[in-house]
């Protein structure tokens, strides 16, 4: 059976074809074909973003009106997960881009010993993770990131939701395939169904 410490899986499939008929040139009774084919198994990863007003178990105190309120700043905090099934990962990379009028405060930390930083250029935050082993967050703790953004919602955003981070994307390299690793998680809004408060 499966076990969650499983790593590196093959897939072995053999096929074995017989037949009654020979061709003229070849002696005996019958005819056996066999191959076998074996398959390395891509690791899979789970990525989610996560938003938050209040987040003091991250350590993080926002401030600003909830709801939002037109011109005036609100913090949020942005949560990056990150789980990695079966295969060990390599030059891990999460990114995504801040929405106008969403600010990056500067304050950010991780589980790892890399954080998230700011590219002010391409408005993305990124963070560059390299390593990830196998198992992460399955039989171990998950990656965790944790930033904090400034929202100032200006008029269109009346009546709606105010998108604070777009789509987060990750990319990385299966070690054991040698294949490119891609997964991402929705973009966040003041909507925040993470945050029970």
């Amino acid at each position: 059976g499966f076990r969650v410490s499983d790593r590196n899986l093959t897939l072995k499939a053999t096929a074995r074809m017989e037949s009654p008929t020979v061709p003229d040139s070849i002696s005996g009774d019958r005819t056996i074909g066999v191959a076998e084919l074996t398959s390395k198994v891509a690791g899979q990863t789970s990525l989610a973003a996560l938003g938050y007003f209040r987040d003091a178990n991250a350590g993080i105190i926002n401030q600003g009106p909830m709801p939002p309120r037109i011109g005036i700043a609100t913090q949020f905090s942005v949560h990056w997960t990150l789980k990695n099934f079966t295969t060990d990962l390599a030059d891990a990379v999460i990114r995504a881009q801040l929405p106008a009028n969403v600010r990056w405060t500067g304050v950010a930390s991780s589980n790892d010993s890399t954080k998230p930083r700011y590219d002010d250029p391409t408005r993305e935050v990124i963070w560059e993770i390299g390593a990830v082993s196998v198992g992460r967050g399955v039989i171990n703790g998950q990656l965790e990131a944790v930033f904090q953004v400034e929202a100032t919602p200006t008029i269109t955003n009346k009546g709606r939701f105010m998108p604070l981070l777009g789509e987060t994307v990750l990319t990385a390299r299966d070690m054991f395939t040698d294949s490119a690793v891609t997964d991402s998680a929705p973009g966040v809004t003041t909507e925040l169904p993470d945050d029970a408060t």
